[in-house]
């Protein structure tokens, strides 16, 4: 009689546990389910997403090319078969555009993944010795990067100073935990929602870095296309007050691009720490 009371019980607890599983989702879900409640930061996301998409996939679509020349076509208005007009050399803008968008795109990209990289590792260094640091695509790369990952490392470092000081790391002292196991078991972990919301922040960062360096001719170098040094073409007053389709689509897709990024970022910081949003509250 007891022995199928006891199995009757345990049978029933072990029922309960994926229930209990159910009850309460990762912090990952929670953050997940909190963002679809953003619209503004979902619709950003989309958007995003599909001006990737567009990018990528829409010059196998175009009718020109990108290096395609016309003389007879030279800064023409937009037109049926020219939809945001030609440049200075008879180039179609908007495959530029696109192609541009992929190389702008890349860089902040490629960026973050550098710059976050630096940032993370070099962060839990300098958290461990307690004191702060004071031509071409790839070129951009790494010069943005170098100047994006201080300050990652410096949030990283600040925000792992204050998790020593919680009571589950006391707890992993008590219990003996060496410093390598607590660092990358207890720590870093608990770094990445800040980690996350500054990559997205950095990605807008180094899209416009890019731009500003490609505008003043210091980044990517032409026949190459990029948001910036298509705005760059437009490099006279005749241009900028006669031809506006030369500056505007270039200027329009930075703007978006990085407003987007933002909203975005702001949308993650608020689902990835919800003490944050019920101060603003």
């Amino acid at each position: 009689m007891f022995g199928s009371l006891f199995s009757t019980n345990r049978r029933l607890r072990e029922a309960q546990i994926p229930v209990l599983a159910q009850v309460t989702p990762s912090p990952w879900r929670q953050a997940w389910r909190a963002l679809r409640q953003n619209r503004l930061a979902m619709f950003c996301l989309v958007l995003l997403l599909v001006m990737a998409v567009w990018c990528i996939v829409g010059p196998y679509y175009s009718p020109w090319r990108d290096d395609a020349t016309d003389a007879l076509m030279i800064n023409k208005a937009p037109n049926a078969e020219h939809w945001l007009g030609t440049d200075f050399l008879g180039r179609d803008v908007y495959t530029r555009l696109l192609l541009a968008g992929r190389i702008s795109l890349i860089i902040g990209m490629l960026t973050m993944l550098l710059s976050v990289t630096l940032g993370y590792l070099m962060g839990a260094m300098l958290s461990e010795l307690d004191f702060s640091p004071d031509s071409r695509v790839y070129m951009v790369i790494v010069m943005l990067s170098l100047l994006e990952w201080p300050k990652l490392a410096r949030l990283v470092r600040g925000q792992i100073l204050s998790l020593r000081e919680r009571d589950f790391m006391l707890a992993t002292q008590v219990l003996g935990l060496s410093s390598r196991r607590r660092l990358f078991g207890h720590l870093l972990p608990n770094t990445v929602p800040i980690l996350v919301v500054m990559a997205t922040m950095a990605v807008a960062n180094a899209i416009l870095s890019e731009s500003a360096l490609s505008y003043l001719g210091l980044g990517v170098v032409p026949p190459t296309p990029s948001w910036g040094n298509m705005m760059d073409a437009a490099n006279s007053l005749i241009d900028f007050q006669r031809r506006p389709w030369l500056w505007m689509p270039p200027g329009v897709a930075i703007f978006i691009t990085v407003i987007a990024i933002n909203v975005l970022g702001d949308g993650l910081r608020d689902a990835l720490d919800p003490k944050l949003k019920r101060s603003k509250k």
